[in-house]
């Protein structure tokens, strides 16, 4: 197996033209997704021989997710029997408003001043239901994260290589794909690659 490398990308191919080819990919596809600050160590392993395709990437430690009480002030209006939701981060907004919609239907929630908020509750709202609503969860970059390296590793992976397995453990991202059916012996690679990500890593230097 042929290995290019970079300061924080390794990619191993069976020809060396191809781990040269898929190199460029990576890098091209960490740009284009926003990720190349992100990542601090990815490997991939092409086998088309096999066929075989795995990938690890680490990422920097996640954000932990934006709350409603966090972004906003709540109040019930008792006279009107509505919500008032004032959101106080602007850039929120969208998500403020598309998660209310989601909990509440979208006829309920009206957005009649800027970053300002009503709501039509259901009978009964309390303000220990209002402490709880200040929990909800409005945005998660964690969640948004894992789409885009996920969305990373594919764009990486061989044309026809559509039968996967994935797993993640907290900030590594792996998976391994193939033509057909998945050997049961290339499981064990998929978990090998974390400790060739230590090898990878950050330690080495900004990324390319």
């Amino acid at each position: 197996m042929y290995e290019h490398r970079g300061k924080r990308i390794l990619v191993r191919a069976s020809e060396k033209e191809a781990a040269e080819l898929y190199y460029d990919i990576t890098r091209h596809a960490a740009t284009d997704l926003g990720l190349a600050r992100t990542i601090t160590a990815a490997v991939f392993h092409l086998d088309i021989e096999a066929p075989l395709y795995a990938a690890a990437v680490r990422t920097r430690p996640m954000l932990r997710p934006v709350t409603l009480g966090k972004v906003s002030h709540l109040e019930l209006d008792d006279e009107e029997g509505t919500l008032k939701v004032s959101v106080a981060v602007e850039r929120y907004f969208p998500d403020v408003i598309r998660t209310l919609q989601s909990v509440f239907g979208e006829d309920r929630v009206r957005h009649e001043e800027r970053l300002e908020i009503t709501i039509e509750p259901p009978e009964g709202m309390s303000p220990e239901h209002l402490e709880k609503l200040e929990e909800l969860v409005v945005h998660d970059p964690r969640k948004k994260l894992a789409h885009r390296v996920y969305d990373f590793i594919e764009r990486v992976r061989p044309e026809g290589f559509r039968v996967a397995r994935y797993a993640r453990f907290d900030q590594d991202f792996l998976y391994l794909a193939s033509e057909g059916t998945l050997e049961d012996e290339w499981t064990d690679l998929l978990f090998e690659l974390p400790g060739e990500l230590d090898r990878v890593g950050e330690r080495r230097g900004p990324s390319e």
